[in-house]
């Protein structure tokens, strides 16, 4: 485990700049290989909360991890509402506290993520430690409607649902 470990680090560790933006596969189709570093990142953290979370232990929670994780999370539902041809252009921002961040999420024909000094006058807004944030995108945690700037339209659910469609538990 270590030697394959080990492996891996050197592998990832001595990829150039334009190799992360090789396509790569993915639960959602082909996307750069940070979009699967991030995926792979989300899964090995939600999986570490699984084992570590029933057992009483305080998990680590590395800013940039949870920061990743979160943007994965909030990707993952909308692509899948992308998929499933349910999605329609709008914006989601999640302002986080603990740490202090803000993540963008434009949803057009792609969904497009990134960290922004302002939210845009018409996008929903959801407001929260990242890490709740994170368990409740995932399906973790219910949807905690105090997070929200307003309500959601019915037409804007599918931006925090897509997990929890395709995990079967919506």
């Amino acid at each position: 485990m270590c030697a394959s470990s080990t492996a891996l680090c050197d592998l990832v560790n001595g990829l150039s700049a334009d190799a992360w933006s090789v396509l790569a596969e993915s639960p959602l189709g082909h996307v750069s290989l940070t979009a699967v570093a991030h995926h792979a990142l989300w899964d090995a953290w939600i999986h570490e909360r699984d084992v570590v979370l029933p057992l009483g232990l305080t998990p680590s929670e590395e800013v940039d991890e949870v920061l990743a994780s979160l943007r994965n999370a909030a990707a993952l539902n909308a692509g899948f509402a992308l998929m499933a041809g349910v999605a329609t252009p709008t914006t989601l921002v999640l302002e986080t506290s603990e740490p202090d961040a803000r993540v963008v999420l434009a949803v057009d024909e792609m969904v497009h993520a990134a960290s922004a000094d302002a939210a845009p006058p018409d996008a929903v807004v959801l407001r929260g430690r990242a890490v709740d944030l994170v368990e409740m995108l995932s399906t973790r945690l219910p949807v905690d409607s105090t997070m929200f700037d307003s309500a959601v339209p019915d037409s804007k659910r599918w931006l925090i649902s897509g997990l929890a469609n395709i995990f079967e538990v919506a």
